[in-house]
């Protein structure tokens, strides 16, 4: 079945101004969804005469459309994949999730969503407990994994969150505000919720994922954070997502996690290891042996890869990035970064290996929203992504609302990126720069690159230990 969903027309992006964004900012796109187990050939009818040029990325998977009619383009599936086609600009894209087979038989004590509509709104599963999410179904409403061990969410459903309200506007007791009630009921505030998306999974052990399509979320699609163990999300499926902070997948101040085979295009940042940071997380929740492999990132806005330090003393260490496909860049594919601070916050021991980009010939510049007035050009001025950056911002208090009172003495900052290793860097299509910026604050060492593609390497201070090959 073909699925319509909203996703992000223009990088034009804004600080939270109260009210969500226009939807005149988005455009349609779609996505089709069925499990694979034998070559396929996927036959794609539009109610037009298409371009003449259309691409399937990413281009790693070595896919060329076969134009059979005027208005009829075929593909040869050789086994499951993620991938996208789209003219080359990428708009009004198709999305195609050919997936492996799911094996799972219910059980008496699973909260079961089969095929059809169900108005859930906030799931919370109780300890040991499977949510499965069956093929045909769509469930509107969102997953909070509350201090619950042990929980699974399997299926090859729809989970659609566009009946929510992002926190940062809805009330509780009001339609959309549902996810607010269900704090109220556990004592939580607005502070501690307000990034809340599709699925939080808040100081849990044992959490798993897999096979879900996740539509429309109202912020951060996935947030995994308060001191979570053993985490795997595998064949996820994240799209349609176009609202502000709709972030793809927020790992924060939690360890042991695999993120593997999912396919993840967002209106923010793709995915993020971030360092505690949230209420309620403490500088003892380390962020510590992550693994990311096959995954597929499209980012609308801002990062594909991130590891960002906060305002608390920190650990971001021994994580791996690995098979990775970047098929949309806005601002930079991999990101480290400090913000707000602390007298001691350490990245260690991280790695992106085996990393493609596709990239393009033509980007536009990307915007912040100054006023309602303000409306994104018809004709942008040119963009230049970056491959790799090490930096940090501006340093301070967090004021809320992404602002930063910034600090007046920067002598007590110490931050540390330390051992960073890139190996099999691909650009395919125009290579991009790499940036690093180590200063006073930030000491950058140890950094070793091996078979990359890039455009130039702008290295603005010393850099201790550093290693091209």
């Amino acid at each position: 079945m073909l699925h319509q969903v909203r996703v992000s027309a223009t990088p034009f992006n804004r600080v939270w101004p109260g009210y969500q964004r226009d939807p005149k900012q988005s455009e349609s796109a779609w996505f089709v969804e069925f499990e694979q187990s034998a070559p396929v050939m996927l036959d794609v009818e539009f109610a037009e005469e298409p371009p003449a040029t259309l691409e399937v990325r990413p281009f790693s998977l070595g896919i060329v459309p076969e134009r059979t009619s005027p208005r009829t383009m075929r593909l040869r599936l050789t086994k499951p994949a993620k991938f996208t086609l789209a003219p080359s600009d990428g708009h009004h894209a198709l999305h195609v999730f050919a997936d492996e087979p799911l094996h799972y038989s219910v059980q008496p004590d699973d909260l079961y969503f089969g095929p059809g509509e169900h108005d859930a709104g906030v799931i919370m599963p109780a300890p040991g407990q499977t949510v499965v999410i069956d093929s045909g179904a769509v469930v509107y409403g969102m997953i909070f994994c509350y201090k619950a061990d042990n929980v699974r969410v399997l299926g090859h459903g729809i989970l659609d969150s566009s009946r929510l309200k992002c926190p940062k506007e809805a009330v509780a007791g009001k339609p959309g505000g549902e996810l607010m009630a269900a704090c109220r009921r556990l004592s939580l505030g607005f502070r501690e919720l307000y990034v809340g998306g599709q699925v939080v999974v808040w100081g849990s052990r044992n959490f798993t994922m897999r096979g879900v399509t996740m539509v429309d979320s109202p912020s951060w699609a996935i947030c995994v954070r308060n001191g979570c163990e053993g985490i795997l999300l595998d064949d996820l499926k994240i799209v349609g997502q176009w609202r502000y902070n709709s972030d793809g997948i927020d790992l924060c101040a939690s360890s042991r996690a695999v993120i593997r085979n999912c396919f993840i295009r967002t209106f923010d940042d793709c995915l993020i290891l971030r360092a505690p940071w949230l209420p309620g997380e403490t500088p003892q929740m380390t962020v510590e042996d992550i693994l990311v492999e096959k995954c597929v990132l499209w980012c609308d806005w801002g990062m594909a890869m991130k590891a960002w330090c906060g305002e608390m003393p920190c650990r971001i260490r021994k994580c791996r990035f690995q098979d990775i496909d970047v098929i949309r860049i806005t601002h930079y594919a991999i990101f480290v970064t400090t913000k707000y601070g602390s007298e001691d916050s350490l990245v260690e021991d991280i790695s992106w290996k085996n990393i493609r980009l596709d990239t393009d010939n033509f980007y536009p510049e990307p915007l912040l929203q100054a006023s309602d007035e303000m409306t994104f050009p018809e004709r942008p001025n040119p963009h230049e992504p970056y491959a790799i950056v090490l930096d940090h911002g501006p340093l301070g208090h967090d004021i809320g609302n992404q602002g930063v009172q910034e600090a007046t003495a920067l002598d007590g900052y110490h931050i540390c990126y330390h051992d960073i290793r890139f190996e099999n860097l691909r650009c395919l299509g125009r290579r991009l720069p790499i940036c690093l910026t180590p200063d006073k604050q930030l000491t950058i060492e140890n950094i070793s690159m091996r078979n990359m593609d890039y455009s130039r390497m702008e290295v603005r201070g010393p850099v201790h230990g550093l290693t091209v090959e």
